[in-house]
């Protein structure tokens, strides 16, 4: 069974996500018999947790509908039905179980769908044998082909615009967060000022208000409009100690904020209070278990602290970074440590290099040698002062 830990950052624990599933299944099932072209999208972020068997109801009605399927196994019945409702079941134990994944993609229902299909073409099929209709077997047929066929289409022509698929998911999904920023960035490829109204709407009607990953991306498009970033800011400072706003989405505004600081797209003018927010992600954020994650978000803020100067700090992350198992990061590290003058450190880590106790340092040899050239020619700068 997955630790704690897997389900801490997911906002729901295992025995939610257990009750949220027997919803997730019998919706699976509903959109197979039912399908409803205006529910579809990628994201269902904002699929309602089951906080019990009772909140929601239908959390409760949906373990009977599970419950009811199931019982036909004990049940003098066709076995190409047990067979269909089995198959549905399998498919999905991996998806909607123990396993701390998301709660709901339309994906997993794809090949979980043939059963169900398989036991309606089947019941159908069973149903003219015994009437001996065929016309009217064939007329519900075309009906239930018109209806699908003109959904596909509606969902066809949505799919032609990125612009008018996402205001059609947003519309049907005002809660999903995803499916917001995901907007935000289409909208920022064509007008940027009009991504960033997008945000402000949103933030002023309290949808995603306290959202650390909404805040990020408001930060980014502020900076990078040279908008006033100082109240956005304030307010990244405080979500990013509180473990309840990180989403996955935080992750990737974050390295999308590093990034566009790098590239010089955005220049903040409190590169502390910046950093400040990036360390808490650092320490807060659940990959902060993932020693590769957390060294790949020292090594950029060393970086950014090189851009402005600091020197001294960008040295000290880059030993974090590197302790944390990138070994990459040894040439800036003696590079710094050359620049102040940190001498015996600088020889410490050449040291290292050349007596061969690293890996991955075969392809390196050139800058070692250039690091050692600017090492003699410093201390001899020095030694003549």
């Amino acid at each position: 069974t997955p630790s704690a830990n897997a389900y801490e950052y997911k906002g729901f624990t295992l025995v939610e996500r257990l009750l949220t599933q027997s919803r997730v299944l019998v919706d699976y099932v509903a959109q197979i018999l039912f399908p409803n072209a205006f529910k579809m999208t990628l994201f269902h972020d904002d699929f309602e947790i089951s906080k019990s068997l009772f909140n929601p109801i239908s959390t409760l009605l949906s373990t009977v509908a599970i419950l009811a399927m199931l019982s036909i196994f004990f049940l003098r019945i066709d076995r190409i039905f047990k067979l269909s409702v089995g198959w549905f079941f399998i498919w999905h134990i991996l998806e909607s179980t123990v396993i701390p994944l998301e709660i709901y993609f339309e994906h997993r229902n794809y090949i979980p769908s043939i059963g169900i299909l398989f036991a309606v073409v089947y019941a159908v099929y069973s149903l003219n044998q015994k009437i001996k209709n065929t016309k009217a077997v064939m007329f519900i047929s075309g009906i239930t082909l018109l209806v699908l066929v003109s959904q596909l289409f509606f969902l066809t022509n949505k799919w032609r615009d990125e612009q008018k698929l996402l205001v059609h998911w947003m519309a049907n999904h005002e809660k999903s967060q995803r499916t917001f920023l995901t907007l935000v960035q289409a909208t920022e490829k064509r007008d940027g000022a009009q991504a960033l109204n997008f945000l402000n709407f949103a933030i002023s009607n309290d949808h995603f208000n306290d959202d650390l990953a909404v805040y990020i991306k408001k930060f980014i498009l502020e900076c990078r409009l040279n908008r006033s970033t100082e109240n956005t800011l304030n307010k990244l400072l405080v979500l990013s100690q509180e473990k309840s706003t990180y989403t996955l989405s935080v992750l990737t505004t974050q390295a999308s904020l590093t990034l566009n600081i790098l590239n010089d797209q955005c220049k903040p003018g409190d590169i502390t209070s910046v950093q400040t927010v990036l360390h808490n992600i650092e320490t807060v954020a659940p990959q902060s278990i993932s020693r590769e994650w957390q060294s790949d978000v020292q090594s950029k803020r060393a970086f950014i602290y090189l851009k402005y100067g600091y020197l001294e700090k960008a040295l000290q992350l880059f030993l974090k970074s590197y302790r944390s198992g990138r070994d990459n990061e040894l040439i800036a590290i003696i590079d710094l440590s050359i620049s102040l003058n940190k001498f015996d450190l600088a020889e410490k880590w050449l040291n290292l290099i050349n007596s061969n106790k690293l890996t991955h340092t075969t392809d390196i040899s050139q800058q070692v040698l250039l690091l050692e050239a600017k090492l003699m020619n410093a201390k001899l700068q020095e030694s003549t002062q």
